[in-house]
């Protein structure tokens, strides 16, 4: 049997949480479950949320309704924020045409296998990837057209056309 007994700094007065026999009692729903429908946290003095997972997932789905248009403005700002930075690393412009206006630049696997590799990852943000992965080699920085042109005929028109400009 563990027991937690004491005032956490995060807690609202002394609360008294047990584990008996692998159950626990949620805060929320006062039912007695197995501790495996909470959530591991080690910052509790259980080592559990207080919250039975049902509870977290309508306490949750009540707060993004509640909230839509602040996280939905939270997120577009880190969003361009962690877009910047992975910018502000590699490049601020289009390295084939220079292009500079942040909105038209994006991120271009430089051996041709980005729709892999995207794949593979299984996640929504190739820049976030790239900054927990402290920006690894093999990437540039390309506007949609330059990349685009680069995927569907295998150079941009930029490099292909370079030497045969017309003199005027």
């Amino acid at each position: 049997m563990k027991y937690a007994i004491g005032k956490h700094p995060n807690s609202r007065g002394n609360r008294q949480q047990r584990i008996i026999n692998n159950k626990m009692v949620c805060c929320t729903c006062k039912k007695l479950l197995n501790i495996s429908n909470f959530q591991q946290r080690a910052k509790t003095l259980t080592g559990f949320l207080g919250k039975c997972r049902d509870c977290c997932s309508k306490y949750n789905a009540n707060f993004r309704e509640t909230h839509r248009e602040s996280l939905k403005k939270y997120y577009k700002d880190w969003y361009k924020n962690v877009k910047l930075e992975v910018f502000g690393h590699y490049s601020n412009k289009c390295v084939c045409c220079g292009e500079n206006i942040i909105e038209f630049l994006c991120i271009d696997h430089m051996e041709g296998n980005g729709n892999k590799h995207r794949r593979e990852l299984n996640e929504s943000s190739i820049y976030s990837w790239l900054k927990r992965n402290n920006y690894p080699k093999g990437f540039q920085v390309l506007c949609y057209n330059c990349n685009m042109a680069k995927g569907f005929f295998g150079e941009c028109p930029h490099k292909k056309f370079s030497n045969n400009k017309i003199e005027e």
